[in-house]
């Protein structure tokens, strides 16, 4: 500025004469105090205070931001840069060793990013908004200054916690999980929104109201009146926000099975518990047929990935203690744990080890397997077959991207092929841009709407009769975008077999 010359990271004022004039030279090619401007540093290259006492004992300067390189006229080429940055890194890990610089065992160390900008790249969200600078800027690069206690970045708040940085990061760096953990920390310095507060607990309230008649929850939620003044805290009234259906596990208690050796443990999750049970009677139906008598906890609680993605850690941290208790209850007894849904069967595989370590036991791995997955398995040990292969169904499937992130593959594509007889195109067209509750939130609807634009034109211009992906949310944003219902793997599988 005309008043003053600063460095603009860590807002450190820089000396330099008060006379715009005197900053430069007459001549072009003269010497030009400007090109000179930069922080004083020490021999550890640690920014002096006016007193010659380090700023920071954790940050150290490099190349043209140190004051006296003019790299113009002195024709150092990068000699300066090259040093000044092997000094720089020198420094610090004899910081560290020091214990100057700490980080706990559990913290993902952003200095594993090579700065390669693969993320921004597959970023969905920074592809359609300039609202979000994207995952390596306000991932890796931000938490160094979040180190320093730094007013958080507010693009922050439009990272859609897809997972997509974490699947194409070559260097296996969790950005989505520092950007989520930066969240919610946020959230309990500064307080969370009553919006996002009813977004991420979803479950816990439909748990309260799972007596009231569906008619009367649907009733409640989806009239103009309420759908305005959900629209006035923040969630969109065109957003496409599932109906209510019967609660799962109440139906689950009346339904009788066969008696059968082999036992198997089904996580619902909150879609399959509140929005749409006949998912969750799919599954029941196609383990019985593969020989397994399905269980399904009263204890099981949401995952915790609303929260998490909301702002709501602790909240989160309570509902993975108590899921995974329930988890070593049934893996200590030999019967293995399964969802249907990718997005809880990311948070039990990535999310809750890397976030709630203190939870997790030795024989964790991972805790719960997806369905289809393990359905797969049965159909190669010869568990699971039907006799009759029904095709001449197109098909077409979206595979969600907390699925791909668990590198597991497709396997609902395989199951639906092997099981049906039908050809199954994958639809390869990114983000449906939902992510959870994301697409709902009033100024991120338009996002998601266009995040998803690619794969609502690919199915549109499919004209197949059957789409099938295995996410809730992405079923219902499917349906917003393109007006055809979307379904499960399982329930295709089943359709097909009893012909509906």
């Amino acid at each position: 500025t005309p008043d003053k010359v600063y460095e603009t990271i860590f807002n450190i004022t820089i000396d330099s004469p008060v006379s715009v004039e005197e900053r430069s030279d007459k001549n072009v090619f003269g010497s030009h105090l400007f090109a000179r401007f930069g922080v004083k540093v020490n021999s550890k290259l640690q920014a002096l205070d006016s007193k010659g006492s380090p700023l920071y004992d954790n940050v150290f300067f490099a190349g043209n931001t140190i004051a006296g390189y003019d790299f113009p006229t002195e024709k150092s080429g990068y000699g300066v840069a090259c040093s000044t940055g092997y000094t720089a890194a020198l420094s610090a890990l004899a910081s560290k060793e020091e214990g100057e610089i700490t980080m706990s065992s559990e913290h993902i160390n952003p200095d594993k990013c090579i700065a390669c900008t693969i993320c921004q790249v597959h970023c969905p969200v920074a592809k359609v908004t300039p609202n979000f600078l994207g995952p390596r800027l306000i991932g890796p690069a931000y938490e160094r200054f979040r180190f320093l206690d730094i007013a958080e970045e507010e693009s922050l708040h439009y990272c859609a916690n897809c997972k997509n940085c974490d699947i194409s990061c070559p260097q296996g760096v969790s950005i989505s999980t520092l950007n989520m953990v930066a969240r919610c920390e946020y959230t309990e310095k500064n307080g969370g929104k009553l919006r996002d507060w009813v977004l991420s607990h979803g479950g816990f309230l439909a748990d309260v109201f799972k007596y009231i008649p569906t008619w009367m929850k649907n009733f409640g939620m989806h009239n103009p009146a309420t759908r305005i003044l959900l629209d006035t805290i923040g969630i969109s009234k065109k957003a496409p926000i599932p109906k209510f259906d019967k609660h799962f596990r109440l139906v689950y208690k009346k339904l009788k099975q066969p008696k059968l050796e082999k036992k198997i443990v089904f996580f619902p999750g909150c879609y399959v518990d509140d929005y749409d049970y006949s998912i969750g009677l799919d599954m029941i139906w196609i383990f019985n047929q593969a020989g397994y008598e399905v269980i399904v906890p009263e204890q099981f609680v949401c995952c915790g990935l609303p929260l998490v993605s909301n702002g709501f850690m602790k909240d989160a941290a309570k509902n993975a203690a108590s899921n995974v208790s329930v988890i070593k209850e049934y893996q200590e007894k030999g019967i293995p744990i399964v969802t249907g849904c990718p997005s809880c069967a990311l948070m039990f595989k990535k999310d809750v080890p890397e976030m709630f370590p203190e939870v997790v036991y030795d024989s964790y791995k991972g805790g719960v397997m997806d369905a289809q997955e393990f359905l797969m398995s049965c159909v190669e040990r010869g568990e699971l077959s039907f006799k009759e292969k029904i095709s001449g169904k197109s098909i077409i499937y979206h595979s969600p991207c907390h699925l791909r992130a668990q590198g597991i593959g497709l396997p609902s594509i395989d199951l639906i092929e092997k099981l049906t007889g039908s050809k199954v195109q994958n639809a390869q067209a990114g983000c449906c841009g939902i992510s959870g509750s994301y697409g709902f939130k009033k100024e991120k609807y338009q996002i998601g709407l266009e995040v998803g634009k690619e794969l609502f034109d690919t199915i549109k211009s499919s004209n197949c009769e059957i789409v099938t992906t295995e996410c809730g949310t992405c079923q219902a944003q499917i349906k917003h975008g393109t007006g055809q219902k979307a379904y499960h793997p399982v329930t295709v599988i089943r359709k097909l077999v009893e012909n509906k």
